[in-house]
């Protein structure tokens, strides 16, 4: 089976997806949206949960038509992408101002403020697609827009060196980890000690922590205070995402984007 085929491949191309949204960053547009290109030569179906809970997929994505401010939206239907084509999934909407083309997201605000726990989108279809997401999505009105390759949870390690975005100067960076599987165990040996927060329990520089997280969940830690280098070894796949919330590159130079990668 093609879904098979594309897991025992362990490339970019896949059945099954987690998307984390990347921390707000005020004076911007806030949508958060994930490209499935279907290069399958059939039509594919997608559904998308959040938390182990479906959410109706045809109310949240499109098919796109045209470009720049022409660009118009026809929802999909029963989920369907056909084949060469490129579904836009809208996940969430970080403030109150509509999404670009005034199209729906699944959800209000989710991303995380600061380092915490939070629950990933997840992204399935019944033939091997390739995703993208991007944030925020809506054209130059944007302007910190960041946006990412996303890789397959069949594809996921259990070992990773962290490496966020950029050191902290405008912005903040972070680094997040989001379970394919109950019961994943991911230890952190931080190269700097990582700062407490709501569900996330802080530690000294050099000391392991531990942080459980089932299906679907994920963790961010946000902080001043680099985590580049830290050993992160899990019990089970993890998925591994950096960034920062809007850095200046070089520091000093005026303005700054957002940066977030898979």
């Amino acid at each position: 089976p093609a879904c098979d085929a594309a897991a025992a491949n362990k490339s970019s191309i896949g059945c099954d997806y987690l998307a984390i949204p990347p921390p707000f960053f005020s004076g911007s547009t806030a949508c958060f949206a994930a490209f499935v290109a279907n290069t399958w030569g059939t039509d594919v179906t997608l559904t998308v949960e959040q938390g182990g809970q479906p959410l109706n997929v045809d109310s949240f994505s499109y098919l796109p038509q045209g470009s720049g401010s022409t660009m118009s939206y026809s929802h999909l239907s029963n989920g369907v992408v056909p084949a060469g084509k490129v579904a836009m999934v809208f996940l969430s909407n970080e403030s109150a101002a509509p999404c670009s083309g005034n199209v729906t997201a699944a959800k209000g605000v989710s991303a995380l403020s600061g380092s915490g726990l939070g629950k990933a989108f997840r992204i399935k279809s019944n033939a091997p697609v390739v995703a993208y997401d991007i944030f925020p999505y809506g054209g130059g009105a944007t302007a910190v827009t960041s946006a990412t390759l996303l890789i397959p949870t069949t594809a996921f390690g259990d070992n990773y060196i962290g490496t966020t975005a950029y050191p902290a100067n405008t912005g903040t960076p972070w680094l997040a980890f989001a379970a394919r599987e109950d019961d994943t165990q991911v230890t952190i040996s931080p190269t700097n000690a990582i700062t407490s927060a709501v569900g996330v329990a802080g530690t000294a520089k050099g000391v392991p922590v531990t942080y459980k997280l089932n299906a679907g969940d994920y963790i961010k830690i946000q902080q001043p205070a680099d985590l580049v280098g830290s050993p992160i070894q899990a019990n089970k796949p993890i998925g591994s995402w950096a960034g920062n919330t809007c850095a200046q590159v070089p520091t000093g130079k005026v303005a700054c984007d957002g940066l977030h990668q898979q």
